[in-house]
């Protein structure tokens, strides 16, 4: 009996990311197939079709959000392993807490690299 408990949870836990990925590709599958219809349903009767149908926004995420979720995380690891004196898991934590900080430089830089500049493009005198 403990020997099938052991299998099944060594199962469970690696496959168990192998099955959210299979049911997110379903559910999107779903969600494009659904749409397709409907523009074909809306064709067929010939009433004028949506640009939101046509070109579905994706709504972007945002890298500061990233690297907040994942400075959170590291953090948390941290006081975790630190009051628990575990060392592992302290240690485990400075991980996710280096890639939140990196996600956050990249945002940093980039915002600053996209920032307008006042004096690039418009000449003193035109001819």
């Amino acid at each position: 009996m403990g020997g099938l408990v052991n299998v099944l949870g060594v199962v469970l836990s690696l496959g168990m990311p192998i099955i959210i990925v299979i049911a997110g590709l379903i559910y999107s599958y779903r969600r494009a197939q659904l749409r397709q219809q409907l523009l074909l349903k809306l064709a067929e009767s010939g009433q004028p079709i949506p640009a939101e149908l046509l070109h579905p926004r994706s709504t972007p995420r945002s890298p500061l959000r990233a690297a907040i979720v994942w400075a959170a995380v590291g953090l948390g690891l941290i006081v975790f392993g630190a009051m628990t004196d575990q060392r592992p898991i302290l240690a485990a934590g400075f991980i996710p807490l280096l890639v939140g900080l990196g996600l956050l430089l990249v945002h940093w830089i980039e915002g600053r690299r996209e920032a307008p500049r006042t004096d690039a493009g418009t000449p003193e005198r035109l001819p």
